[in-house]
């Protein structure tokens, strides 16, 4: 009885299983006039959107911080040349009483 399960076994695994059916015959091709679009990539677009961005950025805030600048410097200026005007006011009084004290 073993003998008959291990042919049974052999002749089982000898077989094949091929498949003797036809192929579907393949599709006729299908001609399409598809309009491509040019494609927008993400480094032309993405890339290009930061730099614009980016430029535009820094000369706005170059801009603004010369503008900034100039007001501070044109104070500093102002209070320069203010402290210039008193220190020739009391260089004047001061010799003026030096003046009046050799008298």
């Amino acid at each position: 009885m073993l003998r008959q399960s291990a042919r049974s076994v052999m002749s089982v695994a000898g077989r094949r299983f091929n498949s003797t059916a036809a192929a579907a015959p393949a599709p006729a091709p299908v001609s399409v006039n598809i309009k491509k679009t040019k494609k927008v990539g993400a480094f032309r677009g993405g890339f290009v959107g930061f730099l614009v961005g980016t430029v535009l950025t820094g000369a706005a805030t170059y801009t603004y911080l010369l503008d900034e600048y100039r007001a501070a410097n044109n104070a500093v200026v102002g209070e320069v040349v203010s402290l210039n005007q008193s220190v020739s006011r009391l260089e004047a009084h001061v010799k003026q009483l030096e003046s009046q004290i050799k008298k």
